[in-house]
């Protein structure tokens, strides 16, 4: 989950310091942000699954 908010605060920190925004900036702001929901996705579904795997394990 940390690993998430610090690649977000990442992507914000290049899209605010950088004057002009250029293409290639603006393609890695995406990828930090795509990244980081894919990390936080990833981490509720290791919960899921041990939750999962506790409830069929009774």
């Amino acid at each position: 989950m940390l690993l998430s908010d610090t690649l977000r605060a990442a992507a914000r920190a290049l899209a605010t310091h950088t004057e002009p925004p250029c293409s290639s900036v603006n393609s890695m702001v995406a990828t930090l942000r795509e990244v980081a929901t894919e990390i936080m996705q990833w981490h509720s579904l290791h919960w899921e699954v041990r939750a999962l795997s506790r409830a069929t394990a009774t």
